[in-house]
């Protein structure tokens, strides 16, 4: 039990440790939404039955309310420039706003802001302040009869409170942006990374391949005359030399684009996903063994994910720094947790700079981030044989 506990708050530290700043907003104001709106029935007993069935109602509105926000905003932050789904959730968090009657609830007006200020601008932000500011005192003049002192505090008051919601909007926004751009560049980057590892590859492995391959026909041209046996010989290499850089082309080939595959979300799955990377390589020579449990293990659509990219990554790890021959995967998984490894083993290894150098490659630096940020862990490191990688993580998604 208290393993359980203790890996299911790793993992929630670690899921609120890589939330956007807009997360946070949203996480309140949606919950003080639900506590306001709880708030009357713990004193069921000093209202009327009138009144406490009005609590009951509001209750499960705002309930159902929250749960369209929510479910909304989860897809809205997957494509912010949808402006449907954008004037959707802002109508629905200024419903709540002016259902929350409060200041702490009404920091959904501040969501609302934070929606249209991503999605519409900062123009459209300010014509929603003003039109609610002069639409909301009067109407609340009307039901209330405030005095007009009243009514210009209250819009005030309203003014100062929309003008730092959308100053908070705007910050979150900014952070959001830099973080994406951010991002970008790092993408940038590492095709930048993976393009000139390429032109490495072509010039150190098969640009040296087809030099050797036309000294050899240079070297049979000048020996046809006069040893002709040692002419053949060297046809012979050139052959194996031009088998060897058609090989090599082919795993390149597939390494750069691999074939398509589902998330995986179980180890059925996952093993489906690596022997089909494996078919992908069958006519390169390159021997692919797999390991796996025989019970099927729930993972989750993120630690599927994950290993997907771990497979793929470590054989093109295991092509950067080698010619190998075989790879193995093996794949681990008890209630809690689940590992899996990738192993390559080579005849000719280029090890010496991959151990020299302390730096990790972007692949292996982002696949690190993307293990801890689940609550898992990383191990990569040279071996006599060839390289070992292996990314264990904690099984908290529920089937």
């Amino acid at each position: 039990m208290g393993t359980h506990t203790s890996l299911l708050l790793k993992f929630i530290f670690m899921a609120l440790n890589y939330r956007s700043p807009g997360f946070y907003l949203v996480a309140f104001s949606l919950v003080s939404i639900i506590l306001l709106c709880l708030e009357p029935l713990f004193y069921a007993g000093k209202f009327s039955d009138r009144l406490y069935f009005y609590a009951q109602v509001r209750l499960a509105i705002a309930i159902i309310l929250v749960a369209i926000d929510a479910f909304l905003l989860y897809y809205w932050s997957k494509n912010p420039h949808n402006k449907l789904l954008s004037a959707v959730i802002t109508v629905i968090n200024i419903i709540l706003f002016v259902g929350g009657d409060v200041y702490i609830a009404s920091s959904t007006m501040a969501v609302a802001l934070w929606v249209v200020l991503r999605s519409f601008g900062m123009r459209i932000c300010l014509i929603i302040i003003a039109t609610f500011v002069m639409v909301e005192s009067p109407i609340i003049y009307v039901i209330k009869r405030e005095s007009e002192m009243d009514l210009l505090w209250r819009e005030v008051r309203m003014c100062i409170l929309l003008v730092l919601y959308l100053l908070l909007a705007w910050v979150l926004s900014s952070f959001e942006e830099a973080a994406e751009r951010e991002r970008k560049l790092a993408v940038a980057a590492a095709v930048d990374n993976e393009r000139s590892e390429a032109a490495r590859m072509l010039h150190d492995g098969i640009g040296q391949q087809l030099v050797a391959i036309t000294m050899s026909f240079d070297v049979a041209k000048a020996l046809k005359t006069t040893k002709e046996e040692d002419a053949w010989m060297e046809v012979e290499h050139a052959h194996t030399v031009a088998t060897q850089a058609l090989r090599d082309l082919r795993r390149w080939v597939r390494a750069l684009d691999p074939p398509p595959a589902p998330v995986p979300e179980d180890s059925i799955q996952l093993v489906t996903v690596l022997e089909s990377l494996s078919q992908a390589f069958a006519s390169t020579g390159l021997e692919f063994y797999i390991q796996s449990p025989q019970a099927k293990h729930h993972l989750g659509a993120t630690a599927g994910e994950i290993f997907q990219v771990t497979a793929r990554e470590g054989l093109s790890n295991a092509l950067r720094h080698g010619h190998p021959e075989a790879l193995q995967f093996t794949l681990r998984c008890t209630d809690d947790a689940a590992t899996l490894t990738v192993e390559d083993f080579s005849t000719s290894l280029q090890r010496s700079i991959l151990a020299e150098s302390e730096d990790e490659g972007y692949g292996l630096r982002s696949l690190r981030e993307r293990a801890e940020q689940a609550g898992g862990t990383l191990h990569a490191e040279p071996t006599a044989e060839g390289f070992f990688l292996g990314v264990s993580l904690p099984l908290t998604e529920s089937v």
